[in-house]
């Protein structure tokens, strides 16, 4: 079984093919998001993709032009074990509240937009159950003391299967129960929910050329403040998933330049700067806010058609 999420792509081609690596239930949990393989690096120009070998576990996937629009790049997640388990995850859209923004006095952090499309910014994978950690600041394997709390979902499990100290350090290990494959050329961004915010550990974040590599990957925390109670608790983000195509980066050319030679930019900062500054010194400004950039519009007045507001991601589908 497989479930699959269709985000738009952009590609040369209106079809693209890709190999789905297909695993049974019973495949080891992965070991890769600290780049353990010493074969990892940059691929050889020469570089070939391997024999499909084997045509039972490996399927192609074709991704075609759907009527008009834009090629459609499929994110797809294959569930290593039952249904039960793996629903324990969440596998969802990134949500766009955090506890701490609810806490802000009206809710104001929300006022900011960027943060907030950032919140929304790929999909999550939340914690399957409740539990503590405390380090004790070795690098040792069982440095990490875990105290799982009795789940209520009526599935008993070993969660020391899914929730380890596997690198030592003072690492969480994660062993998420997919394996994602995504289309040539893209691959995925894993980090931590974006601004979500754990006092005594920190998300690590990696990318891995989903496109082609045939093991699972794992989400990592580390923790870093020794002999601290560490609480993950269920349902929170532990993952969030962004699809990357990198491949341009290296051909970016980033420069610098004095503002003034790009004269309308810098006549529009001293216009909204002014209006700021003056915004700021208003004593009532606690109950009111600008709204230039909420609401997508220059200096001129102008409205950008193509402003976010909101991300409404597609849900996995089963299929």
């Amino acid at each position: 079984m497989r479930t699959i999420v269709k985000t738009p792509y952009s590609a040369s081609s209106a079809t693209v093919k890709f190999h789905a690596t297909l695993r049974s239930k019973q495949t080891p949990l992965g070991t890769d998001a600290l780049n353990r393989d010493s074969t990892a690096g940059a691929r050889s120009a020469d570089a070939k993709p391997a024999a499909n070998s084997d045509s039972s576990e490996r399927e192609s996937l074709a991704l075609s032009e759907s009527g008009a629009g834009a090629p459609q790049m499929e994110l797809v997640a294959y569930r290593l074990y039952s249904k039960e388990i793996c629903d324990l995850f969440d596998l969802s859209p990134s949500k766009r509240h955090r506890d701490w923004m609810d806490a802000t006095p009206d809710k104001f952090a929300y006022r900011c937009l960027p943060l907030a499309i950032a919140n929304q910014l790929g999909w999550s994978l939340s914690c399957p159950i409740s539990f503590d950690a405390i380090w004790d600041g070795s690098s040792a394997l069982n440095g990490v003391v875990f105290e799982f709390d009795k789940s209520d979902a009526g599935i008993q499990l070993d969660w020391s299967a899914y929730i380890s100290c596997h690198f030592g350090s003072g690492i969480i290990t994660f062993s998420l129960p997919f394996i994602f494959r995504t289309s040539p050329g893209c691959g995925l961004y894993i980090r931590g929910a974006p601004n979500h915010i754990k006092p005594g550990a920190s998300a690590l974040d990696a990318f891995v050329e989903t496109d082609w590599h045939d093991l699972t990957f794992t989400m990592n925390w580390k923790i870093t403040e020794p002999n601290r109670r560490i609480r993950f608790t269920k349902g929170e983000p532990i993952c969030s998933i962004l699809p990357l195509s990198i491949g341009g980066y290296e051909q970016i050319s980033p420069a610098t330049m004095a503002i003034q030679e790009y004269a309308s930019l810098h006549q529009a900062l001293a216009s909204k700067s002014a209006s700021r500054k003056d915004f700021i010194a208003r004593p009532d400004r606690g109950s009111d806010w600008q709204k230039f950039y909420f609401r997508g519009e220059n200096a001129d007045g102008e409205r950008q058609q193509n402003h976010l507001v909101k991300l409404a991601l597609q849900a996995f589908t089963p299929r």
